[in-house]
């Protein structure tokens, strides 16, 4: 589902910026400095100590985090109407992940200032950001009782519906996930070996519900991706 931006484009009505009103977006957008990010340009660095939001209005970006042995991964893709950066807002904490732009990005910067006084007079706003930030956490715990209860074939199921719903683009009778995503990514989105993620995309490809290519995935057959979702076996020993 998709709905208008202020100014044309179109972003999810489950996002931030898709769920307030006409009037509250533009008044929003305008307190904010719009940027444009060529592609792999660090739009947030995890650690810094910067209090702005960024709301995206174009273009995707990768959500990313370091542990503790260096190893990057993946949380998640965010897109048109969302917002990043929120929880240094809320918090004043430091940054807790790197947002990096997926091709050209447009997005509007609002610093932690204009971004607060913003809410205090827009209690819807505020509401929805409540909601917003819930969603991230219920999603992000989600994916981490899947890791203990779901073989690896459904939980890159399940991330590809998620992510067929942000970036997913019509061709011809299928949907290409429109982000460059890796093997290792897929990887550390669902808590699996990447071996492990390399035989559940070859089974998902003989069974003709997607095709690969290098860091492209296709969604040949939307409504079986679906029906795998739902497949959930008690006590299946969790594909590590």
């Amino acid at each position: 589902m998709a709905g208008p931006t202020a100014k044309g484009p179109y972003w999810s009505l489950r996002s931030f910026l898709g769920r307030l009103s006409e009037t509250d977006r533009l008044e929003l957008l305008a307190v904010g400095k719009q940027r444009t990010f060529a592609p792999g340009r660090r739009i947030i660095l995890e650690g810094d100590t910067g209090r702005h939001v960024e709301l995206i209005q174009r273009g995707f970006v990768k959500v990313t985090t370091v542990s503790a042995a260096f190893t990057e991964s993946l949380l998640a893709i965010r897109g048109p109407g969302d917002i990043v950066g929120e929880l240094a807002a809320i918090s004043g904490n430091g940054r807790s992940a790197t947002v990096t732009a997926c091709g050209h990005v447009t997005s509007t910067m609002v610093g932690r200032p204009e971004f607060e006084a913003f809410l205090r007079t827009h209690a819807h706003a505020a509401s929805q950001l409540t909601r917003t930030v819930g969603d991230k956490l219920l999603w992000a715990n989600r994916r981490r009782v899947e890791f203990a209860s779901c073989p690896a074939k459904v939980r890159i199921a399940r991330v590809l519906v998620d992510l067929a719903e942000i970036c997913g683009r019509p061709a011809g009778d299928h949907l290409l996930i429109a982000v460059d995503l890796t093997q290792p990514e897929l990887a550390s989105m669902i808590g699996a070996k990447e071996s492990t993620v390399h035989k559940a995309l070859r089974e998902l490809r003989d069974e003709g519900i997607v095709s690969t290519g290098y860091a492209e995935i296709v969604i040949k057959d939307p409504r079986r991706l679906e029906t795998l979702c739902d497949l959930e076996e008690p006590g299946f020993p969790p594909d590590l």
